[in-house]
């Protein structure tokens, strides 16, 4: 499985969790540096430990990780974070 489609299903609870309103004022509190989903750390990192226990870790993580940096949503960061673990 490539990165795209290890985190496919993620990006689906992502897109249902988001919060345009949250997202908003994330993004004010970084001055514009990041955009957001707009979903708080304890519900992504719900979905992440989810993500991991339903997948597995990626077959190749440097790729997954290199793939969650490029994404403009900062909870992308975050999930290349969590795998670095």
């Amino acid at each position: 499985m490539n990165a795209p489609e290890y985190l496919h299903d993620l990006e689906q609870a992502f897109r249902k969790a988001e919060d345009p309103e949250r997202a908003e004022q994330m993004t004010a509190y970084t001055r514009g540096q990041y955009e957001y989903y707009g979903i708080m750390a304890k519900p992504r990192t719900d979905m992440i430990r989810a993500h991991v226990r339903d997948h597995g870790l990626p077959a190749d993580p440097v790729e997954v990780v290199e793939l969650c940096w490029e994404r403009p949503q900062r909870e992308w960061q975050y999930v290349g974070m969590e795998l670095s673990e």
